[in-house]
């Protein structure tokens, strides 16, 4: 398939599903965490404090990787993204603003944190992004180990 036709593949993937397995390498070696993510574009964003390992990791400014995919138990129904790319904490309030309008608009539950008893954990958490570097598109479907990659400018 073209660039077009395999971004929109990967668009589909990342709207279908909602958690990034999030991997990061820093002082201690390498560390790998779950997290709820939206998009918008291709940028992934999600709430973590920062006093969290892989937030910790992504404070240094170390690349990283992650996967997204489905639990299936035949081989032939494997379907997933392998990402790489830089993972930030976002300071700067037009692209938090970014950010949490996504992440609004894909969960009904963060209207939780904007009031109530979930207001006081958000309050802990900072926002980051995932800007891929590279977006590879995994489908035994087509053939055993078929990968297809996505490239983004750096």
């Amino acid at each position: 398939m073209n660039d077009t036709e395999l971004s929109e593949v990967i668009a589909a993937y990342l709207d279908s599903h909602t958690v990034l397995n999030l991997a990061t390498s820093g002082p201690n070696g390498a560390h790998a965490a779950s997290v709820f993510y939206a998009r918008r574009h291709f940028d992934l964003f999600w709430f973590s404090e920062n006093s969290t390992r892989h937030s910790r990791d992504l404070a240094m400014g170390v690349g990283c990787a992650g996967t997204i995919a489905d639990n299936v138990d035949d081989y032939k129904l494997i379907q997933g993204l392998q990402l790489q790319g830089v993972g930030e904490e976002l300071v700067e309030t037009s692209e938090r603003q970014t950010g949490l309008d996504a992440l609004n608009a894909k969960y009904a539950f963060m209207k939780e944190f904007a009031s109530g008893p979930g207001a006081e954990r958000m309050e802990k958490t900072s926002l980051y992004r995932f800007r891929p570097l590279s977006i590879t598109w995994i489908d035994n479907a087509v053939s055993f180990g078929f990968k297809q990659i996505l490239e983004f400018e750096g």
